[in-house]
């Protein structure tokens, strides 16, 4: 995908990759779904919230149970949080790697091999969606066609089109917000009744439609973001 697609719009719009990447995902779950059917396949967490006794392992906060494969990749978070965070201010590849997403002609004027970046930049984004997968995926209870694309591509655009498509920091904080508002959005479309029905029978999926709400108040009051920059 790096070499036949991506490679040929390094001098392209931002939008044309976001656009033509957002495709070939669609594109790819189509071919899943013909290829190999659209049957479940479970996942099991590293850590299962029930044992094979029956005992439960969830661990109560603020008197909410939670599984302990949240913990686990709320971990794996904080510690890929301060390793890119070292890696992109610190360190001569990362500050290549920040070259080359803002200007690839300026980028081959200094000597920096942008074909080079772009494969180490697409092998390290799908080893990094590998292990999003890994941890997300038993949280979900099976693995389907799409799973990733539904469930995480929305909220993380979103998330980064909040913080700051150009800041780094910015996108991290904007995916936590999103993940905070999408927690808060479920809880209180279950919890929250409107006569004797609650919020989620009127409102089908009234999380995913307050992260639209999100999205386009930030686009509306600030596009760069919150910590982003204007172009």
């Amino acid at each position: 995908m790096e070499r036949t697609i991506i490679r040929p719009l390094i001098n392209a719009p931002r939008i044309t990759v976001l656009v033509t990447t957002i495709a070939m995902a669609l594109f790819l779950v189509g071919i899943e779904i013909l290829v190999f059917k659209a049957e479940p396949r479970s996942l099991s967490p590293m850590i299962a919230a029930i044992d094979a006794a029956g005992n439960t392992n969830t661990i109560e906060v603020f008197g909410l149970d939670i599984e302990p494969q949240r913990f686990i990749g709320l971990g794996v978070l904080a510690a890929f949080g301060v390793l890119l965070a070292y890696f992109f201010s610190r360190t001569d590849l990362g500050l290549a790697v920040l070259a080359t997403s803002q200007d690839a002609f300026a980028t081959k004027v200094v000597g920096i091999g942008v074909e080079r970046m772009s494969r180490f930049i697409w092998a390290t984004a799908a080893v990094l969606g590998g292990i999003a997968g890994i941890l997300y995926v038993p949280l979900t209870g099976a693995l389907t066609p799409a799973v990733m694309t539904q469930n995480i591509l929305i909220p993380a655009f979103t998330g980064a089109v909040l913080g700051g498509m150009t800041s780094l920091p910015g996108a991290f904080l904007g995916g936590v917000v999103i993940g905070f508002v999408q927690s808060v959005s479920l809880w209180a479309a279950g919890t929250w009744h409107v006569g004797t029905r609650a919020i989620q029978e009127i409102v089908p999926g009234s999380e995913q439609l307050a992260i639209l709400l999100v999205l386009l108040v930030v686009l509306l009051s600030r596009p760069q973001g919150l910590l982003g920059r204007e172009a």
